[in-house]
């Protein structure tokens, strides 16, 4: 069974996000760690080194997007999924080049959030606004 660990300083989001992955993907993923800030994430996925990190960009101490950088750099096998708090214009190639694997919004509803899964899961870039590509 594939790990997934998640890091969001939302509380209510964090369980929304475990319920979905528990109800949808209970056979081949489960949650094995989950943290409100940054530092904590970056340990656990350092110990842990699970197939998919969950990254709120909005974490304290390390952002998302630190964590991604500084598994990316390192080599961790991770697929970083940034969790934006609303919608952005980004410059997505930077994020790629970071090591980020797929971009939701917290307003996104529980599809988008398996459909974002199973993307990644086929090695596919996931990005919930607007694309979805090899």
């Amino acid at each position: 069974m594939d790990s997934i660990t998640l890091g969001c300083p939302d509380s209510i989001y964090l369980h929304f996000l475990e319920t979905i992955i528990s109800e949808e993907f209970g056979n081949h993923y489960r949650v094995i760690g989950s943290s409100a800030n940054g530092l904590e994430s970056l340990r656990t996925i350092l110990d842990r080194i699970p197939k998919i990190a969950f990254l709120g960009t909005d974490l304290p101490y390390l952002t998302g997007v630190d964590i991604a950088k500084i598994l990316f750099l390192k080599g961790i096998p991770t697929k970083c999924i940034l969790v934006f708090p609303k919608e952005i214009e980004e410059c997505f190639i930077e994020l790629l080049i970071e090591g980020v694997h797929g971009i939701i919004y917290k307003g996104d509803d529980a599809v988008t959030v398996v459909r974002c899964i199973k993307e990644l899961s086929t090695g596919n870039f996931f990005n919930s606004s607007f694309f979805s590509r090899k």
